[in-house]
């Protein structure tokens, strides 16, 4: 196998096939070769002439195709080769090497070496030649992205890498500036997606026929969980707060409707002192004769006792008899 921009070139065959006449013989390594399009395409071949002649005597030495009047058209001068192939070719080693780049499908046909000397009429050309078959092998695949390509953080995402493929091909992927492959299978899933995540991927089908890579595809991340959670974190916090103002008002409108209830009269404290009556000074007179007993009283008014001790006070009477004679107090 040959490496090349396009793809990969592979060689199904490596038989040595001789053809001989004479002492004139080519030998070429493959017999059929297949090719994915666009890809490049290395044909070889050695060569041997009768003894006698001089390796200066070769005249020239070329591939070809097609036939114009009865002759051989080199590769190098016909149109749809132009600027595509170049030759290899070495007088020690009797070796020649065809080249041809961004092979196409019309490339496919047999293509011969032919060499040839100074000398009239000795020529030889190796036939058969060598059977060129030029194919898609695998299409460019595609990749579809599933649920979106614009991911919440924490999801998960499925890359799913598809092509036409025949034999069907191996998938790896890649992520782009990256030499190293993420992963290999058809589907490619991230999971517990971050922002690190973000970026364009791309996924290679390869298989016998060549390789093709995918075009980029990007996947973002929207940033939106975090955010959602808070929202929702948001959104219980403020339906709790309104059931809360829910009950709160029924409780005061019942409260506003329902009627007042009675209460007790109020009563002093236990602490507290009621101030005792102020003491009250009386004075009775009596006349001699029983008829003309008079009676007369002195209050003054009450005034607040400082201490408990106050409460208590002596009633003193005072109580005159009046008579003819002496008074007797």
């Amino acid at each position: 196998m040959s490496p090349s921009a396009g793809g990969l070139v592979v060689f199904l065959l490596s038989v040595q096939v001789i053809q001989s006449q004479d002492g004139w013989r080519v030998n070429y390594r493959q017999t059929d070769v297949c090719a994915a399009k666009g890809s490049t395409v290395y044909i070889s071949c050695y060569y041997t002439y009768p003894p006698g002649i001089d390796p200066s005597d070769i005249k020239d030495r070329f591939w070809f195709t097609k036939e114009k009047d009865g002759e051989p058209v080199d590769l190098k001068t016909d149109s749809e080769y132009s600027g595509r192939v170049t030759y290899r070719c070495y007088s020690n080693s009797r070796s020649c090497y065809l080249t041809i780049t961004d092979v196409r499908e019309s490339d496919s046909a047999e293509y011969k070496f032919r060499f040839r000397t100074n000398k009239p009429g000795e020529k030889y050309t190796g036939s058969p030649g060598v059977t060129l078959c030029v194919t898609d092998g695998p299409q460019r695949p595609s990749v579809s992205v599933s649920p979106s390509a614009e991911m919440l953080e924490g999801g998960s995402v499925n890359l799913t890498c598809s092509t036409d493929a025949n034999p069907a091909a191996n998938y790896t992927w890649y992520k782009e500036h990256e030499d190293s492959p993420r992963a290999s299978g058809q589907i490619f899933t991230i999971t517990n997606f971050t922002a690190e995540h973000s970026g364009n991927y791309y996924c290679e089908a390869q298989n016998e026929m060549g390789r093709s890579n995918s075009t980029l595809r990007l996947i973002t991340s929207s940033g939106k969980g975090a955010s959602n959670g808070w929202i929702a974190a948001f959104a219980s916090t403020s339906a709790i707060f309104l059931v809360i103002i829910m009950i709160l008002t029924v409780l005061f409108i019942r409260r506003k409707k329902s009627p007042p209830s009675s209460r007790p009269a109020e009563r002093p404290e236990n602490n507290a002192q009621i101030p005792p009556a102020e003491p009250c000074y009386a004075t009775l007179s009596f006349s001699r004769n029983q008829e003309d007993l008079l009676l007369y009283s002195n209050v003054s008014p009450a005034r607040p006792p400082r201490r408990k001790e106050e409460v208590e006070e002596v009633l003193y009477s005072r109580v005159n008899f009046e008579s003819s004679g002496a008074a007797s107090e």
